[in-house]
């Protein structure tokens, strides 16, 4: 004889064992009576099947769905959202879905202006100028130095200065230059900075 044993809390199918005989009951009944272990039934559970457990419900084996371990979303969840996990036998609750939200066309497209302005930053960061066969850094940074180096010479009269160039070579350079490098840099850069919001882009 056979006992078919059941977990305690979850009442899923768990094993069988043989049972033992019970001397003073069989003794007294004239027949082999057999005892059963708690959490354990004589009635044999029926087939695997995928995706279920074999449950007993207190009269009989039944199948219960088991999605343990599935991650999941419910409605209301976004793409930003941690999935839930299933930890207990059952259906998955209703709405459930198994793939992420997507992103909402206002989050793509904030996404992609955020993309856009990266690459408008880096372009800006690489600008460069030649004036008089002299490439010179035309960044922000650049920009600033030049209007400082063109003021000064304002002041003071000097009309040349040292300056380094995108190579890293030092030149000399006079007001002149500096000035039409200064244009054509702001020239450059007010061409790079609506470029995030051409086309489908929205401030």
């Amino acid at each position: 004889m056979q006992y078919f044993s059941y977990k305690d809390n979850t009442k899923e199918y768990t094993g069988s064992g043989p049972a033992q005989i019970d001397p003073l009951e069989s003794e007294k009944q004239g027949q082999n009576i057999y005892l059963l272990p708690a959490n354990a039934v004589f009635a044999a559970p029926p087939e695997e099947k995928d995706g279920f457990a074999r449950v007993w419900n207190g009269t009989a084996w039944e199948y219960a769905e088991d999605r343990r371990g599935t991650k999941y979303w419910l409605p209301g969840d976004t793409w930003q959202s941690e999935p839930h996990e299933m930890k207990e036998l059952g259906a998955l609750p209703e709405g459930a879905v198994l793939e992420r939200p997507a992103k909402t066309p206002e989050e793509l497209a904030r996404e992609e202006l955020d993309k856009a302005k990266a690459e408008r930053a880096e372009a800006v960061q690489n600008i460069a100028v030649e004036v008089d066969g002299m490439v010179f850094d035309g960044n922000e940074d650049a920009q600033r130095r030049i209007s400082v180096a063109i003021t000064t010479a304002d002041i003071t009269g000097q009309q040349r200065v040292d300056w380094v160039l995108k190579n890293n070579t030092v030149a000399d350079v006079t007001r002149g230059q500096l000035e039409k490098v200064l244009a054509l840099s702001m020239q450059k850069m007010q061409e790079l900075w609506t470029k995030p919001y051409e086309g489908s882009h929205a401030e």
